[in-house]
């Protein structure tokens, strides 16, 4: 499915896409998004035995000439909440980065240490092979990138 770039329906639909698949994988998600509760990630999910958090960004971009994927800063509420929760629950945090040439989900803590939350982050291609799980292209792996959460 292709979005159209720099649009706020990027992202929507990138979330979209993600809930419909964790459905069909029969993870119990829900999404937290509302005017009220500004910080919360946006998925919290459970699935045998296991739950966790899920912070969803869309970057109309993927890996740059340097190899380097970017990702715009976190809010400073949404920073303050990953922080709080990762470091007193069960460090199931995780953040999904959506771009139109690559896909990737990583544990919150490998992209950047609780305290440097709400910086600008460069993240080394190979890191992202490495130590995520990635899908390239549209549509995502879904059933690829959703196994990492509960392994």
């Amino acid at each position: 499915m292709g979005r159209t770039p720099g649009s706020i329906d990027s992202e929507l639909s990138f979330k979209r896409d993600l809930l419909k698949a964790m459905k069909r994988m029969r993870f119990d998600a829900q999404p937290h998004e509302d005017k009220w509760d500004t910080g919360i990630p946006d998925i919290s999910w459970a699935k045998d035995g296991m739950d966790g958090w899920l912070e969803v960004k869309w970057e109309d971009k993927g890996p740059n000439v340097t190899g380097q994927v970017v990702l715009h800063t976190l809010t400073s509420k949404q920073a303050l909440w990953l922080r709080r929760r990762g470091e007193a629950g069960n460090n199931r945090v995780f953040l999904m980065l959506g771009t139109p040439e690559v896909t990737c989900l990583w544990p919150f803590t490998f992209v950047l240490p609780w305290e440097h939350a709400t910086r600008r982050v460069h993240i080394p291609w190979e890191e992202c092979k490495n130590k995520g799980q990635y899908s390239l292209g549209e549509p995502a792996d879904w059933p690829v990138l959703l196994s990492r959460l509960i392994l």
